[in-house]
Order: C-alpha cells, then structure tokens, then sequence
C-alpha cells in the first residue's frame, strides 16, 4: 500500500508546475530561459485550480505548464498581490495573463475562470515559439460605445514592461 501511495505522490510531482510567488523573479527566469510567462492571479491556497474551471486542471495543461512556461501565482487576498492585479486590470477573483518570450509584451489576458480546454489552447497557442505577438488577445467580446460624435471602439492592449 505505500508502494502506491508513493507512485501517485511521484507521478503528481512529475506532472505538476512549478509555482513562484515573485513576479520579478519569473520575469528574470522566464527572460533567462526564453520561456514565455504565465501569471495567475486568485486568493488563497490551491489558486491555480480557481482559473479551471474544471474540477482540476487536465494533465495536458499540467504539463505545458511544467515544460514550456514560467509559472507566477499571484495572491490577490495580500496587498502587493491586489496592487499587481490592479496593475494588470484584474479587477474580479481570478485572472490569468501569458507574456510573450522576451517578457516585454501581453499575449494573452483573461478574468474570471475557464474550462481546462480554453486554458490548454491558449496555453499551446503561446508556447509555440513561431507565434508571434503583437498585441494582448483575450476572451472579452470587444464592445462598441455611442458617444455624440459616432461609435469609439474599446480596446486593450497592455505590456508587462512597467509592471
């Protein structure tokens, strides 16, 4: 019995990511390694799980995560984490933003949670070194404002850099 215990303890740490909890430190690794970044911000213990919206997240993006990225969760029940979100526009619980490689620019921003499928696409999608990044994708419909003087488009478009 703790032959087995053991197998599955191991086969979780093979397949499990790497956590920091320094945003600059992941910006140096991620840099380092060329490796894009991925950010997630939620309260509390066990975060990553908050972004699934799953009941876990699947072994395939456990290990995109573990093999192609730079992990960062952000805590956003303390002070620093809820002044980074803010400076990510993550205004709700949960959030997620992958950086391109060079860690300068957004590829992709998201609030809220997603099933594991969307986070393992967008995950795929950023890890591919032939995608090349030129402004911020996110899941939000855009929305058009009428103003007096006809439609103003909203859109975002942030960078990492000042962060």
């Amino acid at each position: 019995m703790n032959t087995s215990m053991l197998s599955i303890a191991l086969a979780a740490a093979v397949f499990t990511p790497a956590w920091r909890e320094s945003y600059s430190d992941g910006q140096q690794v991620a840099l380092a390694q060329k490796k894009p970044l991925v950010i997630v911000f939620a309260s509390g213990s066990n975060a990553w799980s908050k972004v699934i919206r799953d009941q876990q997240p699947s072994p395939a993006v456990n290990q995109l995560l573990k093999d192609r990225y730079v992990c960062v969760f952000v805590d956003t029940a303390k002070a620093d984490g809820k002044r980074l979100a803010e400076n990510f526009a993550i205004a709700g619980d949960v959030g997620m933003v992958i950086s391109d490689r060079t860690g300068s620019l957004q590829a992709f921003w998201h609030q809220g949670d997603m099933p594991s499928q969307s986070v393992a696409h967008y995950l795929q999608k950023y890890a591919d070194p032939n995608v090349v990044v030129t402004g911020t994708e996110t899941t939000v419909t855009p929305r058009n404002s009428y103003y007096q003087g006809g439609v103003i488009p909203v859109q975002r478009s942030f960078s990492t850099a000042n962060c």
